[in-house]
């Protein structure tokens, strides 16, 4: 009997070439195509149509959607939707949340006086649904030169520092050893000497796990060679915020023998954690933002052995870890962190940075550095954040048709003056994360902006080490 032949199509994506096919091998399942996922999605179609409940176009919905308040993720028909307010998961777990002990709602919240900055949440929502696109030209090149300006002035800040510090000398000499096994892992400080060819290049289609571990290598030798951590640690408390499975805090459990605590903090409900298999980590589901650290003091409540307990008890030290934090999440890990009663015993973080655009004014625990340092206002410190996206994705030859007249003039400014937009998108994210460094120095931590792998592994391949 013949195979039955599947029809494909050649798909670009990131100038790499793809054979997919035509229509999902699955024919009950959806027929949107996940670009980014190189698969067609996995939900069943919704009622007649080609498309799941999420993708199916709106000219093809007889009934409208609306989106869960409790949960971006829920698309409720409206006619279900105050039922599913009732009946919905997320809200649920929420309840059930504030019952424990740990539970202090918006304890990492920075205290904001929004009065003596001229801020109101009216128009920071506002600003958080505008678009560079809708911007006159006068002021779409004000915010672009503010950008180019505030970041000479970050680069002048922490290159003062490095030199000062000797910190590259100290690099080479205790991170880049050449005992150090894996060659895809080299440090180097980052946001200084911008290499086009190295720092705007793409990820590879590189196998996902292959990545990924060299990313935990990365971070994990990191940690180790700064000695954050020794082999056999038994006293050290490390906390992987935005931990998802947990696969750091089960790198750092293999380093030290599984002798360490390792807490987990994630808010989403996850399959297949790896804390189910590992000894010494504990999960909390939760948001960071609710979260208090002081909690972890009480060493008798943790569920873990007597032995460690009686380990711990005569004393112990914290260490933040993450790879891959979120936007505004990493602030407020550090909030966690500096709201932490005995904050001598936090001895370092290891953080590796991501997704700038979504970071939010409110949730900033260095304001002040914008506003007195770097003599940005609000509106400029939102649509910083937005120009960090300008480093990823690709405008396509269809989107330059339709483009409108101030797209236009925007793209003749940058013609005009030889800018890259995506440099300007990396130095808006090295910004965001220097005013980040500037932060824990402040804090008397001895702090490195670092580079820890290749762009081929992870374009989000910069990292703030903090040692105490």
């Amino acid at each position: 009997m013949e195979k039955e032949t599947i029809e494909t199509k050649k798909i670009i994506y990131k100038g790499k070439e793809k054979i997919i096919p035509i229509k999902n091998p699955d024919s009950s399942k959806c027929e949107y195509y996940l670009i980014h996922k190189f698969r067609y999605c996995h939900f069943n179609k919704f009622n007649n149509s080609e498309f799941c409940i999420y993708h199916i176009p709106s000219n093809e919905s007889k009934e409208e959607f609306c989106i869960c308040p409790y949960d971006s993720k829920h698309r409720i028909l409206k006619s279900k939707f105050k039922q599913h307010l009732k009946t919905c998961n997320t809200l649920a777990y929420k309840n059930e949340e504030k019952k424990n002990p740990w539970y202090l709602e918006n304890f990492n919240k920075p205290q904001i006086n929004f009065l003596e900055y001229n801020i109101t949440n009216e128009e920071l929502n506002k600003l958080y649904q505008s678009k560079y696109e809708d911007l006159e030209i006068e002021e779409y090149e004000r915010y672009i030169n503010k950008i180019i300006n505030v970041y000479e002035i970050c680069k002048n800040l922490y290159e003062d520092y490095v030199n000062k510090n000797n910190l590259i000398e100290f690099i080479n000499k205790n991170f880049n050893k050449q005992e150090l096994k894996n060659k895809n892992i080299f440090y180097k400080i980052s946001g200084l000497n911008i290499d086009f060819e190295n720092d705007l290049n793409h990820t590879e289609q590189l196998n996902h796990s292959l990545k990924h571990e060299i990313q935990k290598i990365a971070i994990s030798s990191l940690i180790l060679n700064s000695n954050l951590i020794t082999v056999n640690t038994k006293n050290c408390i490390s906390i992987e915020f935005g931990a998802g499975k947990g696969g750091l805090s089960e790198q750092i459990n293999n380093i030290t023998n599984q002798n360490s605590i390792n807490i987990l903090l994630e808010r989403e409900g996850l399959r297949y954690k790896l804390d189910k298999v590992s000894k010494h980590m504990i999960r909390y589901r939760t948001d960071i933002i609710n979260f208090n650290m002081n909690y972890l003091d009480d060493i008798n409540k943790l569920n873990i052995d007597e032995e460690t307990k009686s380990i711990l008890l005569k004393d112990y030290y914290f260490i933040g870890i993450a790879k891959h934090i979120c936007g505004c999440a990493f602030d407020l890990s550090l909030t966690c962190l500096f709201n932490y009663k005995n904050f001598d015993k936090i001895k370092g973080i290891c953080m590796a940075t991501c997704c700038h655009h979504i970071c939010k004014v409110e949730l900033l625990n260095n304001l002040d550095f914008y506003y007195n340092t770097l003599k940005m206002n609000y509106k400029e410190i939102i649509y910083l954040f937005k120009a960090t996206s300008w480093i990823f994705g690709k405008i396509t030859n269809k989107e330059k048709k339709n483009k409108k007249e101030k797209e236009k003039l925007h793209e003749e400014f940058f013609i005009k003056n030889k800018i890259n937009k995506k440099y300007i998108g990396l130095i808006a994210k090295y910004i965001v994360d220097i005013s980040r460094c500037m932060c824990l120095i402040n804090k008397g931590f001895k702090v490195f902006y670092m580079k820890y792998c290749e762009n081929k592994y992870t374009t989000e391949n910069n990292l703030i080490l903090a040692i105490k």
